[in-house]
């Protein structure tokens, strides 16, 4: 059913019948159909049926499409979709939405991704995703990226983590940032 509808079939499609599509249905969707959808849209879809989006559909989406995006669907993205997004379309994620994406999902952002990230974007990010990113993600963060990264987001690097940063990075730690670290390490030794 889904296949034989036009583009404007499907940017006419209501909440409703939105809401009313099966996975299997959203599974479907061609990319000339996705990229058809509003944002409004998009905004009414349930995360399992973003989820179900096959890659190059959700991948077609336009930066104003990944914007509406809210964190619970962010949070149900397959590491397929994730990685499938350009530079562009990560800037768009919404800072306010960037922090469902669990730290699994963080951990399969590219490097260049990773250096796409705004520092709004970083600063947002919980601790367990900080967490999450590969040394070779974080040896890709800009200084600025590194300075947009609080004493708590500083203090949950993992040693891997920090042990991989290079001097230069270091140095763009903030000096309140690195007590964090030094009181981290204080309470390591200290067990």
């Amino acid at each position: 059913v889904i296949a034989s509808l036009t583009t404007a079939q499907v940017a006419a499609l209501s909440g409703s019948r939105l809401e009313a599509l099966t996975t299997a249905q959203m599974a479907a969707l061609t990319s000339d159909q996705a990229v058809a959808l509003t944002t409004d849209q998009i905004q009414v879809l349930r995360a399992d049926q973003v989820a179900a989006m096959a890659t190059s559909p959700f991948a077609a989406l336009a930066t104003e499409q990944i914007g509406a995006l809210s964190s619970a669907q962010l949070a149900r993205l397959t590491t397929a979709q994730l990685t499938a997004l350009d530079t562009e379309q990560i800037v768009a994620l919404r800072t306010a939405a960037i922090t469902g994406l669990t730290a699994s999902l963080v951990a399969s952002l590219t490097s260049d991704q990773v250096a796409a990230l705004t520092t709004e974007q970083i600063a947002a990010l919980g601790t367990r995703q900080i967490t999450g990113f590969e040394t070779a993600d974080l040896n890709a963060m800009t200084s600025e990226q590194l300075q947009a990264l609080t004493s708590r987001q500083v203090a949950s690097l993992t040693t891997n983590q920090i042990s991989n940063l290079t001097t230069t990075q270091l140095i763009a730690i903030e000096a309140e940032d690195i007590a964090a670290l030094d009181r981290k390490s204080t309470r390591l030794n200290s067990s």
